[in-house]
């Protein structure tokens, strides 16, 4: 069988030098682009790499300041509890002191209404509320009489009552009922 080929040939001309030297300056600008390319990426992954290693150690001094923080919180928290449970203690001791001030001011008023010749003594005080009970031993009625005028008009007493006397075996024995304020 015969063959025949129908279509021409290329022709098969070797490139000129212009067209060669063209080619290779195109081959030339494509590589050296490319090796820009590579360049700035190689950059920027460096300029990464630190920023990672600075990130990295932005984190762990981060993570010991938490920890420091975390250690100062714990001692602000117990300075505030003991900081509360001294502030509730001085609260009951100034309620202490509040309220110690009325016995003291009450005791100090009877002491200083006994009479000055030793012939009354007071046996028994009790106080429910508002109301002072004093039980006591004279000599006579006069030293309960004199008792009861020094007792009226100080302060916390308001009131002074003879609730009863009686005459035991030379004693007189008695019980006032003083109202306080």
């Amino acid at each position: 069988m015969i063959r025949i080929n129908l279509l021409r040939e290329p022709s098969r001309k070797k490139p000129s030098a212009a067209a060669a030297i063209g080619q290779s300056k195109w081959l030339f600008l494509f590589l050296g682009l490319l090796a820009l390319e590579f360049l700035l990426l190689g950059g920027w992954y460096y300029s990464m790499g630190g920023t990672l290693e600075d990130q990295q150690t932005d984190i762990q001094e981060l993570q010991a300041e938490q920890q420091r923080l975390a250690v100062l919180q714990a001692q602000l928290e117990k300075f505030q509890r003991e900081k509360q449970e001294l502030e509730q203690r001085l609260t009951v001791v100034r309620r202490l002191q509040q309220s110690q001030e009325g016995p003291v001011k009450l005791m100090n008023s009877l002491v200083q209404s006994i009479p000055d010749a030793p012939n009354l003594w007071l046996t028994n005080l009790t106080q429910r509320g508002t109301v002072l009970t004093v039980e006591g031993r004279a000599y006579a009625i006069d030293p309960i009489a004199d008792f009861m005028t020094r007792l009226t008009g100080r302060s916390p007493i308001k009131t002074v009552e003879l609730d009863f006397w009686e005459r035991e075996e030379g004693w007189v024995n008695f019980k006032i009922t003083c109202g306080l304020e």
